[in-house]
């Protein structure tokens, strides 16, 4: 975990709102020439690019996943961390219903941690916290993956690229892990982590098609928030091997244009608040 000393100010931004969005999120919010929105198939959140990212952290309450059982079977916050090859992926997730899909009966289990490593390219799983066989994390994980996160909490994420060890290392609420990666220790760093992510996520991949059954509604449905804690101490959302660290609408970070993956888009964030630290994720209702 690192903790940042204040940044300012932040440059202005500019970024369009989605037209569903509720009046009083719309109307607050601020935008961004240095990040952008973007709903995958399964995700929703924002994107920054650079070079040398070595730090993502955020700061989320976690609601109760019985409030979305009618349109969504799984709810989770994840903070990325993407190479030319890898996809780190750290996510804290819980099913809405025994079953994990939409429509069923509300229950409010508790949210667990899982860190996935995917090939970029292909979206296949490398290794997980919770894989079997071949598809295990190496050990030790321990209370990581054992442990539950009540709804309600406010937790902090991170995922911190360590240099000159070549280990990614990942917390969510009062655990934490790391995954040793399979290059030797040298003083520059062995994987270029160009993009740093943080988002709600609907499924169990940045790709996979979520099992969600959208009810019509004239506003989106907040789903969560992200931000940077309230002082003190501040906290920086992105960080690279520079020492540049920040918010996601920083002048450090270039502008992110993602592409569209295949699929429907479920959910959208907000524009930013909070000198571009803090956005929502809401359903997208039709």
């Amino acid at each position: 975990m690192r903790v940042f000393r204040i940044l300012t100010p932040v440059l202005a931004f500019t970024l369009a709102g989605a037209a569903w969005m509720p009046t009083a999120a719309a109307s607050t919010a601020r935008s961004a020439r240095t990040a952008a929105s973007h709903s995958l198939s399964s995700d929703a959140g924002y994107t920054v690019t650079g070079r040398h990212l070595n730090v993502v952290e955020t700061w989320v309450t976690l609601p109760k996943p019985s409030r979305f059982a009618a349109d969504a079977g799984l709810v989770g916050a994840s903070v990325q961390l993407w190479s030319a090859t890898s996809v780190i992926d750290l996510r804290v997730a819980a099913c809405t219903d025994a079953t994990c899909r939409a429509g069923g009966k509300p229950v409010n289990r508790g949210y667990h941690a899982v860190l996935d490593v995917f090939d970029r390219a292909t979206h296949a799983l490398e290794c997980s916290t919770t894989g079997t066989g071949s598809h295990r994390c190496p050990p030790p994980i321990g209370s990581f993956s054992k442990q539950r996160i009540k709804p309600g909490a406010n937790i902090m994420m991170w995922i911190t690229y360590t240099i000159p060890y070549d280990a990614i290392m990942v917390g969510a609420g009062p655990s934490s892990y790391t995954y040793w990666l399979p290059t030797q220790p040298s003083s520059k760093p062995g994987i270029d982590f160009m993009k740093a992510r943080i988002a709600a996520e609907f499924g169990t991949s940045p790709w996979a098609s979520p099992n969600m059954k959208l009810r019509r509604s004239k506003v989106g449905v907040r789903v969560m928030s992200f931000d940077r804690p309230k002082p003190p101490p501040y906290a920086a959302e992105i960080g690279d091997i520079a020492d540049h660290d920040a918010g996601i609408a920083s002048r450090w970070w270039k502008h992110a244009r993602n592409a569209t993956h295949p699929g429907r888009a479920y959910a959208a964030a907000s524009s930013l608040w909070d000198d571009g630290y803090g956005f929502s994720v809401y359903l997208k209702r039709s």
